[in-house]
């Protein structure tokens, strides 16, 4: 127990200086997923391009300690930036705080392995988001 007692006064100046404080108290919550499909080819039969898709759920909780559902907020502006690009994704109608980009729609979105890609939602002019890092791509063979 004594070694563990001289560590937490070094490991909560490292925790203050990050945003996992900060996070873990926020009510607004800001997912974001991104997909890369791989090029599909078949000599005679069919040839179908990878795609690339960003999606984000926006949400809002009644407290940083409440267990209910969140509610979902309409609205956002949200984006993901990575490299020099920053791609809008828009809302889904019939789907309450979900926003898409595809590379079908949007030539800028590209998938980039080792990037990190960074969702934003601004809501109410308070800006909300997170880092995604992008793993290697795995090939269809």
């Amino acid at each position: 127990m004594r070694p563990i007692a001289w560590l937490l006064p070094l490991a909560l100046p490292a925790l203050a200086g990050c945003d996992l404080i900060k996070s873990a108290t926020s009510t607004t919550i800001v997912s974001g997923l991104l997909i890369a499909s791989p090029e599909v080819k078949q000599a005679g039969f069919y040839d179908v391009p990878s795609e690339v898709v960003a999606t984000s759920w926006v949400g809002q909780r009644e407290s940083a300690t409440s267990t209910k559902e969140p509610t979902p907020i309409t609205g956002a502006q949200v984006s993901v930036q990575f490299g020099n690009a920053t791609v809008t994704l828009k809302e889904q109608s019939g789907q309450p705080g979900v926003y898409v980009a595809s590379s079908v729609d949007s030539a800028a979105l590209k998938y980039q392995p080792g990037s990190s890609y960074r969702f934003e939602a601004v809501t109410m002019s308070d800006m909300h988001g997170g880092d995604v890092d992008a793993p290697p791509q795995l090939a269809a063979s």
